[in-house]
């Protein structure tokens, strides 16, 4: 107020203007404490302060407007500043951490997203900065970052299609089941976790969600690498940490070792293929990975699966590195004679590369009258010399 002898609130752009008058002017404004050229500057430019903080804002590392010619009211120091802002800052126009919040619905349809008006300011723009929904809606992607807006910490989230938990573990599913994994430690409110995925809108059509959560202790990281050695000095802790999602055998599968827990016995490497156990996988800690050792196909050869006449329900997951054509083979035996021309084929032509994917589901398997076991062949089609692919969580059971 004039006489307080407080200096007026002044925008950048009339605190400019306001530097660049003769000297005089000043010193007689501030005279009396009155302050009224300042004043009268910062009321008749008041809107265009306002503007030209926007634009500020907006000239980001990619300014709206020539970079030439500079701006003419700025002092020296003032110019410097202004062209390490336009390489440092980042434009607020498409950001969502700096935009007003009256931006954000008009970000959002950017990204072909829908905010909630009752979400918070913070799920507003985590909406738009992971873009859960819109273009990205229903993909394992957006279904973790929907996920990881309830998470704490690194906000690790990982979706795994076609299985549910169950004590513990990760067990087969149907097409239609799909389980988010988080930490425990990450975890503050586990309903949040698919109440997140549901507000945001990126859950499939049909689809059921389930959601497990895991931490190991030292004692199951013990129990699971019971001897250190330097294959464990290059794992991950999330590698190690998945100790805790502990494996559980699934309730009548016929297929020995399917998880490859502790490791590949029975198992066997087809033609042109060698086959290990690494950590990783669909359920439990580990997966086998098949390598090529030439130009050609890629085969792992089950142990005997016991069998019994009528049909059979068979399926595993398999994650090709490349996009290839994955399929298996059941091969049907009485004791130990090959009941010919029985066999039962499956394909998948052009299996996404680096994403998991359920052979076998929903596929009813004919057993021959006489058959009292069979052995599967899975083969990926079409690799070159050390190409790899990786199998998980087998599964065979009487239907």
């Amino acid at each position: 107020m004039p006489g307080d002898g407080q200096v007026p609130y002044m925008s950048t752009l009339v605190d400019r203007l306001y530097q660049r008058l003769p000297e005089i002017h000043r010193r007689m404004d501030a005279l009396d404490g009155t302050w009224t050229l300042k004043r009268y500057l910062g009321a008749m430019l008041a809107d265009g302060g306002l503007l030209d903080d926007t634009i500020t804002r907006i000239a980001g590392d990619n300014p709206v407007g020539p970079a030439t010619p500079e701006p003419w009211a700025l002092r020296g120091d003032e110019l410097a500043q202004w062209r390490a802002n336009r390489v440092r800052r980042p434009s607020a126009l498409a950001d969502p951490v700096q935009a007003d919040v009256a931006w954000l619905p008009w970000l959002a349809q950017l990204v072909g997203s829908t905010l909630d008006p009752a979400a918070s300011e913070q799920e507003k723009r985590d909406t738009i900065a992971y873009a859960t929904s819109g273009w990205r809606g229903g993909t394992r992607s957006a279904i973790a970052d929907a996920a990881k807006t309830a998470l704490t910490g690194s906000k690790y989230a990982r979706v795994v299609p076609h299985m549910i938990p169950v004590s513990g573990s990760l067990n087969d599913g149907t097409i239609w089941d799909i389980t988010i994994v988080t930490r425990t430690a990450e975890t503050p409110d586990p309903g949040a976790v698919l109440d997140a995925v549901l507000r945001k809108g990126v859950k499939p059509a049909g689809v059921v969600l389930h959601h497990a959560a895991y931490g190991a202790s030292w004692d199951q990281i013990e129990a699971v690498f019971p001897q250190w050695n330097p294959h464990w000095e290059s794992l991950t802790w999330d590698q190690l940490e998945q100790a805790g999602l502990i494996y559980t055998a699934i309730p009548g599968n016929a297929v020995p070792n399917p998880s490859f827990e502790v490791d590949t016995t029975g198992w066997a490497a087809g033609a042109n293929s060698s086959i290990g156990r690494v950590l990783g996988g669909v359920d439990g800690v580990a997966m086998c990975r098949v390598t090529a050792t030439g130009a050609g196909s890629g085969n792992l050869v089950s142990p005997d699966i016991p069998a019994t006449p009528g049909s059979a329900h068979f399926s595993f997951s398999v994650r090709p590195d490349l996009t290839r054509d994955v399929g298996y083979t059941l091969k049907f035996y009485n004791g130990g004679s090959y009941l010919a021309g029985s066999d039962f084929a499956q394909s998948y032509p052009a299996t996404a590369a680096d994403a998991w994917f359920r052979a076998g589901t929903g596929v009813a398997v004919p057993v021959p009258a006489t058959a009292t076991k069979m052995i599967a062949t899975v083969t990926v089609t079409g690799m070159g010399a050390g190409e790899l692919y990786d199998v998980d969580a087998f599964y065979a059971r009487n239907i």
